[in-house]
């Protein structure tokens, strides 16, 4: 098994749940509220470490209650961590609205101290991601550090796959470096000016991503399943499995962990995308973002 290295955001989960979700301007009445742990970088990174992945997570968060939480929980998980503490600003929070009836949500993610990284923080990981064969990015950190470490990451020989949420603007040059992407429909659309709503739209929006010099593309279509292109033939649906779900927060998260897992055990790109479509299966069939992800166990 290859070492895998994540760097992302944390956000302390904010949940609410109602019947249905508000339209803009109007107030809803909600069922039930909790808080968890979340941001896409640590999600993937935990759901990773529970399906057996050699993974260390990168990431910062402020000096207050949710940081000192969160380095708690990470303990309990047993999953490698390397936080920075900001001093100044504080820790990342989602405020999610979940609607019962569908699992559907809406979130607002305030990124604090994880949306700070400095370039020289990321030149201080350069052993580590020198010895790791994936590095797995998200959106939710400053782009500018996005940008950086992703031609750290290319220049080192770490393969990087993106996972484009949310999505930003990202320059051709970092894009141009990436191994493979993971965006889902709506992330296809906004990066290649291309509506997906099906296989033949994907496969034009992924013939834009090969021109801009990415190797792999892999759109995710929800319960739809994925597709994906290696730019050198016919590209390939994978069906979702058929499941009840109860709540989607985290299911693209848990999805892209397992993605990774696979990869960094030798498994192809079929194969993968498979495994990482099975975690995403249950981890929908309930609440919560990082503690829906499933054992490895719970899969096989």
């Amino acid at each position: 098994m290859s070492k895998v290295l994540i760097i992302g955001s944390y956000a302390a989960d904010l949940v609410s749940r109602a019947d249905r979700l508000p339209l803009r301007g109007e107030t809803v009445s909600g069922s039930d509220f909790s808080m968890g742990h979340g941001g896409k970088g640590s999600n993937q990174a935990v759901a990773a470490n529970r399906l057996g992945c050699d993974v260390t997570f990168i990431s910062r968060v402020g000096d207050d209650d949710f940081g000192k939480k969160v380095k708690e929980f990470y303990a309990s998980e047993g999953l490698n961590t390397l936080l920075i503490t900001d001093p100044v600003r504080p820790t990342g929070t989602a405020l999610i609205c979940v609607e019962e009836s569908t699992g559907a949500n809406q979130i607002l993610m305030v990124p604090g101290a994880c949306g700070a990284f400095t370039r020289e923080e990321l030149d201080s990981f350069v052993p580590l991601i020198k010895e790791c064969d994936y590095l797995l990015l998200q959106m939710e950190i400053n782009i500018d550090a996005l940008e950086y470490v992703i031609e750290l990451a290319s220049g080192l020989g770490t393969k990087v796959i993106l996972n484009t949420a949310p999505v930003r603007s990202i320059s051709e040059r970092a894009l141009s470096l990436v191994y493979m992407v993971t965006p889902n429909e709506h992330e296809a659309a906004a990066l290649t000016g291309i509506s997906v709503d099906d296989d033949p739209s994907a496969a034009l929006a992924a013939a834009e991503f090969h021109k801009k010099g990415i190797e792999k593309v892999l759109i995710t279509l929800g319960s739809a399943g994925s597709y994906f292109s290696d730019g050198n033939g016919e590209g390939r649906h994978f069906p979702a499995f058929p499941v009840c779900a109860v709540d989607s927060t985290g299911a693209g998260d848990v999805f892209n962990g397992g993605l990774v897992t696979a990869l960094s055990e030798g498994k192809d790109i079929p194969e993968a995308i498979e495994f990482a479509s099975k975690a995403a299966s249950v981890s929908v069939t309930r609440q919560g973002a990082a503690l829906s992800a499933p054992l490895r166990c719970e899969i096989i």
